[in-house]
């Protein structure tokens, strides 16, 4: 199975470690006739999350703000980032510094039109996208891994 959508990439150790047993698992449950089910990536994401927010240095939130509004401090700010999926909120120092979405490989996201409207939200709102160069974890390899910051 391939999916164009990530190039390997061997940024960290102990996550690649542990994306490894997460596609061993699944490959041993598509050899066995099993279907793959939710709880068999579950299982992995908990554990490649963490260690995703180990490496950064960052913690995920317990925060029950919604929005964008847990980066730009306005409560009132319940608007999501743009084209949004699998979204966790990361601390760092006690302190939000990153919305993290995992939208899948197939929508269009690079489309002149789309990439207009996502410069247009971050210059609205005050917020930075940054598309990492490898897959996110949940689903992995069909997500991308989109970091949302405010702008310096």
């Amino acid at each position: 199975m391939s999916f164009p959508c990530h190039p390997a990439v061997n940024w960290n150790p102990k996550y690649k470690e542990l994306l490894g047993r997460y596609l061993r698992d699944v490959g041993k449950a598509e050899l066995s006739g099993q279907k793959q089910t939710y709880t068999i990536h579950e299982k992995h994401w908990d554990s490649l999350e963490k260690e995703w927010g180990n490496a950064m240095g960052w913690i995920k939130s317990k925060s029950s703000q919604r929005g964008i509004g847990f980066l730009t401090g306005k409560k009132h700010d319940v608007v999501g980032v743009m084209d949004a999926d699998h979204v966790s909120l990361w601390n760092r120092n006690g302190k939000p510094v990153a919305i993290v979405s995992q939208p899948y490989c197939d929508r269009t996201y690079d489309s002149p039109a789309v990439v207009g409207d996502l410069d247009k939200f971050e210059a609205l709102h005050g917020l930075k996208r940054q598309r990492v160069p490898y897959s996110g974890w949940h689903n992995y390899p069909r997500t991308h891994l989109d970091v949302w910051t405010k702008s310096e």
